[in-house]
């Protein structure tokens, strides 16, 4: 029984012990609750749990005491599909961004534990530091779920407008495709404060040979090597973040350098078909 989600490794794990069959866990989060902590730490000591598959060694760290089950396998990616030189540009045409401005983006959902707030209040000092000296844009891509009760995308947008800062900034909104957008960032940010467990976006973005921005925090640490593909903030550090992100900005040769080990790293590290093939190895020997 292989299960991929919070629910499914609980209803997987009663019927694979009702039905003597082996259990697979694919844990792909950070449980921020006491009660759901408790839960898997007790569900995860099941004998019918053979094998648990952590996206990082962040996500692994709730089951120390199940340690000989852990297999530690990075989320992947296909590089070839997310190739800046494969894809067309859209992004700067859309929104009549020139060649020369320096676009420091981000993509997700917008909801607020993704720290796009902070994003923006570092955005807006920098903005005011270079007190336009510095042909800058700030991006954000993606919006907030219908199902949330609030709509956060609102109110970045009005967070922007009262810090008086809406010309150097573009919000998208949803994007089926976000690769003709992310080809025209020259840095990306992640301003997720918590403990993500192994962000899709950040493997995205290096991928697009981007220089990657982010916190020294749970899966973000681990695929972020600092000042080789980028730099990782201490938590709460957004002097940090506005200081890098500027360094970056004044340095074209290093945002380029830094990129292209961001795509070097990304391939040996979150490489698709190498990752696929360490699960299917894990699945295969499960069932012996």
């Amino acid at each position: 029984v292989y299960c991929n989600g919070t629910i499914a490794k609980i209803v997987g794990t009663f019927i694979g012990r009702k039905n003597s069959l082996p259990v697979i866990w694919h844990v792909r989060n950070i449980q921020q609750t006491y009660i759901l902590k408790s839960l898997f730490g007790y569900l995860s000591k099941f004998r019918c749990v053979k094998k648990i598959i952590c996206v990082s060694n962040a996500t692994a760290v709730p089951y120390e005491d199940v340690k000989e089950k852990v297999h530690v396998v990075y989320n992947g990616i296909d590089s070839k599909e997310f190739d800046h030189k494969k894809t067309e540009s859209l992004l700067r045409t859309e929104y009549s961004i020139s060649k020369k401005t320096v676009v420091i983006g981000s993509t997700g959902r917008i909801v607020k534990r993704k720290g796009y707030k902070d994003f923006i209040d570092v955005a807006n000092r920098i903005i005011k530091e270079y007190d336009g000296k510095a042909d800058i844009k700030f991006v954000i891509v993606g919006d907030t779920p219908y199902f949330f009760p609030v709509n956060h995308l609102n109110e970045l947008k009005e967070q922007v407008k009262k810090l008086d800062i809406e010309k150097h900034f573009v919000f998208t909104g949803y994007k089926k495709d976000i690769k003709p957008y992310l080809k025209d960032f020259d840095v990306f940010v992640i301003p997720s404060n918590y403990p993500d467990p192994y962000p899709r976006s950040v493997i995205e973005a290096m991928s697009f040979s981007l220089p990657v921005i982010g916190f020294k925090i749970g899966g973000i640490a681990e695929a972020i090597e600092h000042e080789v593909t980028g730099f990782l903030c201490e938590p709460d550090g957004f002097d940090q973040m506005k200081d890098n992100i500027k360094f970056l900005i004044d340095n074209p040769a290093k945002r380029k350098k830094m990129g292209t080990e961001s795509r070097n790293r990304v391939i040996k590290i979150s490489s698709a078909p190498d990752r696929t093939k360490d699960i299917q190895e894990i699945i295969m020997d499960t069932g012996n």
